[in-house]
């Protein structure tokens, strides 16, 4: 089996190649004693439906947000234009 070394906050582990985790995990599963169990796939697609939600909100904030900030830039500029 071949590692790759993870570093962190408390120094560097030997984490297996073929994992994606890295060193606060292998950590993790170093000192606890961790199951086997998974976690079932219908809590997987649930959790991600939930994450999904909210993206479109805040995209519209975004757009909000960024619409206002160009209008204040507009007036700015007009403001320097009138000035000079």
């Amino acid at each position: 089996m071949s590692f790759r070394i993870e570093k962190d906050t408390m120094g560097e582990m030997k984490v297996p190649s073929d994992k994606y985790w890295a060193a606060q995990t292998q950590r993790s599963i170093h000192n606890f004693e961790i199951g086997n169990e998974t976690m079932p796939i219908e809590i997987v697609y649930g959790f991600a439906n939930l994450k999904k939600k909210p993206v479109p909100w805040s995209i519209m904030i975004w757009v909000v947000w960024k619409s206002q900030l160009l209008l204040r830039l507009q007036k700015l500029v007009k403001l320097c234009c009138l000035v000079h």
